[in-house]
């Protein structure tokens, strides 16, 4: 996140960042978005201001499963990529709502005027 707004203000391009909590972020496993959820939700909760946004990798139910042509599937289970379950998906928007309204609760007090850099959990 501290690298990626350094980028953007290099460039002269005012931060605003939707962050993939799955894919790199999360090594491609599902069960390690809520993880990456929370670190994006603590920095948010700490007043950035830079992030705007997260996207998930969601379905009804978890997991993935491989496509078969003529093939059953299972019902609500993704056949691309390895998805977070309805059920815990609403928990970490829950969460990142708790923060978006502890970050507003800071602004209001004029805690976090200035936008602060925090660094990701496991950023380097």
């Amino acid at each position: 996140v501290a690298n990626a707004t350094q980028a953007c203000l290099k460039s002269g391009v005012k931060p605003r960042l939707l962050i993939d909590a799955s894919h790199g972020n999360s090594g491609k496993r599902p069960e390690n978005q809520p993880l990456v959820l929370a670190a994006i939700g603590d920095q948010v909760a700490a007043g950035n201001a830079h992030i705007h946004g997260v996207m998930i990798e969601s379905h009804l139910r978890g997991g993935r499963q491989d496509f078969r042509p003529g093939g059953t599937h299972a019902y609500g289970v993704s056949i691309t990529d390895g998805c977070l379950a309805w059920d815990g998906s609403v928990v970490a928007f829950d969460r990142l709502a708790q923060a978006a309204r502890r970050r507003r609760s800071r602004q209001r007090r004029g805690a976090g005027g200035e936008p602060q850099l925090v660094s990701a959990v496991g950023e380097g």
